[in-house]
């Protein structure tokens, strides 16, 4: 498959910071997290939101700083036990270990937007059941890699 996004690591960790909030927004509702943009900024910002628990409210500190790990961190060897705060979920390891990965290589972010999530979870599944990872791999890069487009 090819390289979506041809980007250096300084444009790549510009994309991820400038995106933060949104990757963590995307992130929180893989998790399955019935949380809205704006109060995952809030959360991010340092304010409660009453109406959420503290488990939700530590999710989304929780990939803040897995997102601070991996963008302070980048040229480091990824070491999952370095935090426990990667093991909080499949998913959630699955996609920071990818977005790293992403990022090393210039090739964009991985973001599943909102409209996608039913189809990737369903993907996500079927490849969790058969191994077979060619239908989920080209449904991430039809639909999930964000990037910049340097012309």
């Amino acid at each position: 498959m090819e390289n979506k996004y041809n980007l250096t690591l300084e444009q790549n960790i510009f994309l991820a910071k400038r995106n933060l909030v949104d990757n963590i927004y995307s992130n929180a509702r893989m998790e399955g997290l019935n949380i809205t943009f704006p109060e995952t900024k809030t959360i991010l910002e340092g304010i409660n939101v009453p109406n959420l628990n503290i488990d939700e409210i530590q999710c989304i500190l929780n990939l803040r700083d897995a997102w601070k790990y991996i963008i302070n961190n980048i040229d480091e060897t990824f070491n999952l036990m370095r935090s426990q705060l990667f093991w909080d979920g499949n998913k959630r390891t699955s996609t920071i270990c990818a977005n790293k990965i992403m990022i090393e290589n210039g090739c964009g972010i991985i973001k599943v937007p909102d409209n996608q999530l039913k189809d990737f979870t369903s993907l996500l599944s079927e490849f969790y059941s058969t191994n077979d990872k060619e239908r989920i791999k080209q449904f991430i890069f039809d639909n999930c890699i964000d990037g910049i487009v340097f012309e």
